[in-house]
């Protein structure tokens, strides 16, 4: 994909000075310079999405003004887990990229916005990969929250199987629910123990991490031990009405691992199909060239699902990448009509960007 000049471009308090290589991610690296005068290096992709919009010298003020109240105590938590990298959540917050706006700097501005919470109410991100900001926070029920919960990727090498033993990973679950919305109340996605599943039954079950070491567990050294294993095995293997899906890793944290021995016998190896007939390779041969628009919105899709470790199409749906390619949108509200309003909040500029390029406007 040609790469995007953002020489001279202004973001909040920065200013893109020139690209200086790329970080161990393969990021594209830009030299800016704040207002303040401090110069600092910053992702190419942070500057577009508004991750970072200044060398770090906006600094929250901390009168409060609010004493005692709710939601002081939330904003608080909420600058500290963003912007103190020894807070014990920054790592899942400011460290991930997450930011406050600057306006909610300030705690009289956070409250004239968000109000004061109603009972069990605490701070959700509607799009819980998004930043804290008016149009992206709401106050929210343990419910709400539930189903609004970041699938956390794993490193793991994962394999799964479904009673009809197709190849379907965690990662895809992880991305399914993700980028699932508005879903009903009866109609979600609950996460159990083995023994909380006793007596219940599901149209679909997914059983999670079935492996040797955790599946008999490697404390359950002795018969009856195994014994209470393989029954609790049965309970959560027979809770599907409809479909079972399970998954296992062949390797975890750099030990070999594999499918639990109460799994009947599978294999992970890749089967070896015939080579297509020579009449369809001469057919595919015949075929003309992707449409490069195409080509860099899959390149970009691609590289959004490797940093943030899931599915490409939890980014942005096959569907949804042929509707642009065809429509090719050139505002924020063309791109929310074929997408939805939080992916184009969020991806609306670079998308723009992108087809600009593929189309050498």
């Amino acid at each position: 994909m040609k790469l995007i000049d953002r020489t001279g471009q202004v973001f909040g308090k920065l200013t893109a000075l020139e690209q200086v290589g790329h970080d161990a991610l393969k990021k594209v690296l830009w030299r800016c310079k704040c207002e303040c005068g401090n110069e600092t290096i910053v992702p190419s992709g942070s500057l577009a999405t508004g991750n970072t919009t200044s060398c770090g010298c906006i600094v929250p003020n901390l009168k409060h003004g609010g004493w005692k109240k709710s939601s002081y105590n939330t904003w608080r938590a909420m600058i500290r887990r963003c912007t103190v990298p020894t807070d014990k959540d920054y790592p899942r917050y400011g460290g991930r990229g997450v930011s406050v706006c600057t306006k909610w700097l300030e705690y009289a501005n956070f409250v004239a916005d968000m109000g004061e919470p109603v009972g069990d109410e605490t701070l959700d991100r509607i799009d819980t990969y998004g930043n804290y900001e008016p149009s992206n926070c709401r106050w929210a029920g343990v419910q709400t929250q539930n189903r609004n919960i970041r699938i956390r990727a794993s490193n793991d090498t994962s394999t799964a199987i479904s009673n009809s033993w197709n190849g379907v990973d965690g990662r895809t679950f992880g991305s399914w629910l993700v980028t699932s919305a508005d879903i009903a109340e009866t109609d979600g996605v609950e996460v159990l123990t083995f023994h909380a599943a006793k007596g219940r039954e599901w149209s679909y079950v997914i059983v999670a991490g079935m492996e040797k070491g955790l599946l008999p567990h490697r404390s359950a050294r002795t018969g009856a031990a195994r014994s209470e294993e393989a029954r609790l095995a049965y309970v959560a293997l027979t809770r599907a009405a409809d479909e079972l899906v399970v998954t296992w890793t062949d390797q975890r944290n750099t030990k070999s691992s594999g499918p639990s021995p109460f799994l009947p016998s599978v294999t992970t190896s890749v089967p070896v199909v015939d080579a297509p007939p020579e009449e369809l390779r001469r057919i595919a041969r015949q075929r003309p060239n992707k449409d490069p628009l195409e080509v860099a919105l899959e390149e970009w899709r691609q590289q959004k699902a490797r940093i943030g470790r899931m599915e490409p199409n939890g980014i942005l749906t096959s569907t949804q990448m042929r509707n642009i390619v065809r429509d090719k949108p050139s505002t924020e509200d063309a791109i929310a009509e074929l997408t939805d309003i939080i992916f184009a909040r969020r991806y609306a500029a670079e998308i723009i960007e992108t087809i600009n390029s593929a189309l050498g406007r």
